[in-house]
This record gives C-alpha cells, sequence and structure tokens, in this order.
C-alpha cells in the first residue's frame, strides 16, 4: 500500500487532510478495494464537493468525510486509528499569495493555498495530530513547497517528535515536494 507495498492483501485505512474535490482519496479508493477511508476538509463546498464525487465514482460506502480542520480530527474521528495520512495541505507563504498567477487566484479558495506566514501551519496541524490518529508505524504522505525543509521541521519542532521522515520525491518538474513519514 502507500506505505511501503508490504501488504496488498489486508485492509488499509486512510485519512485524507484537505481533501479538496476528493481526488486522491477517491483515486486510492478506486485502485485498492481493500482500502477504506476518511476525508477531512475546513470547507463546507469541498466537502459536498467530494461527496459528489465519491458517489459518482462508486466509493461513497468506503470513504467517510467530514467538515472540520485538521487540528479537530481527533474530536471528529473518535477513536478510529489510521494506516495512512495523506495530506496536500495549504503550504504557500502568506506573503507570496499576490504572487500567484490570476488564473490560480480565481480558481482556487485562498483557504487551499494560504500556509500562513512560512506556509507551514496547516501542515504542523496535520502532524501534530497524527500522534493521535495514526497507528504506530503508520506512514504520512505530504506535499510540501519546495523551499519548506521538512527534514528540519521533523527533527526539531516539538510537536513532530513522534514522527521520522523516511524520504522525499520529485515531481513531474524534478521539484522536490512529496514527503514519506513514518511514525515511530
Amino acid at each position: 500500500y502507500c506505505g511501503g507495498g508490504e501488504d496488498n492483501e489486508r485492509e488499509v485505512k486512510f485519512l485524507d487532510v484537505g481533501c479538496g474535490s476528493g481526488a486522491i482519496s477517491i483515486s486510492l479508493l478506486k485502485e485498492n478495494n481493500m482500502m477504506s477511508g476518511a476525508a477531512v476538509d475546513v470547507s463546507p463546498e469541498a466537502v459536498s464537493l467530494t461527496r459528489e464525487n465519491a458517489a459518482r465514482n462508486q466509493v461513497s460506502s468506503r470513504l467517510q468525510v467530514v467538515h472540520c480542520s485538521a487540528s479537530e480530527c481527533p474530536e471528529h474521528l473518535t477513536g478510529q486509528q489510521f494506516d495512512v495520512i495523506v495530506s496536500n495541505p495549504p503550504y504557500i507563504e502568506r506573503r507570496r499569495l499576490n504572487a500567484l498567477q490570476p488564473e490560480v487566484l480565481w480558481y482556487e479558495d485562498i483557504g487551499a493555498l494560504d500556509g500562513g506566514v512560512d506556509g507551514t501551519d496547516v501542515a504542523l496541524s496535520v502532524l501534530a495530530m497524527s500522534r493521535t490518529v495514526l497507528q504506530k508505524h503508520g506512514s504520512i504522505w505530504l506535499e510540501m513547497d519546495t523551499n519548506q525543509d521538512i527534514q528540519g521541521l521533523v527533527r526539531l519542532h516539538p510537536a513532530c517528535q513522534h514522527l521520522e521522515h523516511q524520504r522525499s520525491h520529485s515531481d513531474l518538474f524534478g521539484m522536490i515536494r512529496f514527503h514519506h513519514l513514518r511514525r515511530v
């Protein structure tokens, strides 16, 4: 599975934080019948769109969709434990928002772009709450901007001491954007 491929015969439960349209969740469910999951977003419109797309793709029975922030996940998903967390959180530094291409600003919800002062606000919430909802040895797959030092963040930030950076991956343009972390 997306945590290393050790065992595709057992059920894998994932959490998609900042699900947007549900593309990541739905893709995971369509590719693996042994997966089920929860998708959360702070935007009511995103939650509605994820539900609609899950129904259209006939995966609704395996996807719980919840309106909440990353930090609220533990209270909204009470008692649930996940094997994998996936997230493409807002990661653009607030000061860089006005420099984005106009078409990005026209079509994207600003809340889906604004990662706070240094671009890591939502990512830190995801990493911090993983202490509560991620199984021991579970994986986190996180997309971030190329200028953000995820390895340093995981190593130095008190909220991330339960995590270990495994590997970073490049996008199609050769830019390092995807990070695999594991709960220790």
